[in-house]
């Protein structure tokens, strides 16, 4: 039997920088069977490259929502981290005129009844 030191693992070396990843939510393909509407545009490991293109992609109005993801190596885990670290999105317009035509119609019905009731 041979006793020996185990074998060393291989470990995963630190990255120079961390990588940012760009994705595109797509809106306009919401039923279309095994379609995946997250893409991955690309990868860049520039921080303000990665928001200058994220930027221009969500204001080219093709995407809903666009994300940038921060992959970093973390020293204490030992490991790779991956985190949001920016996110383009509309909101949601509110639909004021709708609202505000109820309240107008209210307020005239109201009126009227007051008026039939002297």
């Amino acid at each position: 039997m041979q006793i020996g030191f185990p074998r060393q693992l291989k470990t995963m070396t630190a990255p120079a920088h961390a990588e940012y990843t760009i994705y595109a939510y797509n809106r306009f393909h919401n039923n279309a069977l095994g379609y995946n509407r997250w893409q991955r545009v690309t990868t860049i490991h520039d921080s303000e490259e990665a928001l200058t293109q994220a930027q221009n992609l969500f204001q080219s109005h093709q995407y809903e929502k666009v994300e940038i993801k921060k992959k970093a190596f973390d020293d204490k885990k030992g490991q790779h981290v991956a985190s949001t670290y920016r996110v383009f999105e509309s909101r949601p317009k509110k639909d004021y005129l709708v609202m505000i035509s109820v309240i107008l119609l209210a307020f005239i019905a109201g009126g009227l009844f007051y008026l039939i009731h002297i």
